[in-house]
């Protein structure tokens, strides 16, 4: 940013359901979807590599898999690869733990989450506040009886 000498970047904010796994590193449901680990993932993209979509960051086959996948996102961030000035690919993890009330029988009513992505040191200042600055010399009051010298507001 030219003021803070900040980088350019986004904010994510998460509103809802963000609850790290409870289970233990070697568990097998860990070990067959290891994208429970954290929260949060990013990896560098490798778009056009033979065989390295990255589409399916917990691997193509979860259910029917008894170990970790090959191909998944926790061996894309394995290594010293740095992402800076790279295009990269950001996963993250959201979900609710259902504590079951009297209202939720028969049928569960909706649980609310949302995800927002805020621009960081994009701009110089807001881009919606296009409106005239105070210093304006081609403005006048519009029913003032004094030259232009008083406003009864």
């Amino acid at each position: 940013h030219y003021s803070t000498g900040k980088e350019v970047g986004y904010v994510i904010g998460l509103k809802g359901g963000v609850a790290p796994t409870m289970a233990k590193d070697d568990s097998w449901l860990v070990t067959r979807a290891p994208f429970l680990k954290n929260t949060l993932w990013v990896c560098r993209d490798v778009e056009g590599e033979k065989g390295s979509e990255r589409v399916y960051p917990s691997g193509r086959y979860v259910p029917q898999t008894r170990t970790t996948p090959k191909d998944s996102v926790g061996n894309w961030v394995k290594g010293a690869q740095s992402t800076d000035g790279e295009d990269i690919l950001v996963y993250f993890n959201i979900g609710t733990t259902h504590i079951p009330r009297p209202e939720d029988w028969p049928v569960m009513p909706a649980e609310n989450l949302s995800v927002t992505l805020k621009p960081v040191s994009f701009f110089k200042a807001n881009p919606a506040m296009d409106v005239p600055g105070t210093q304006d010399p081609l403005s006048k009051p519009a029913y003032s009886t004094q030259n232009g010298n008083s406003c009864h507001c």
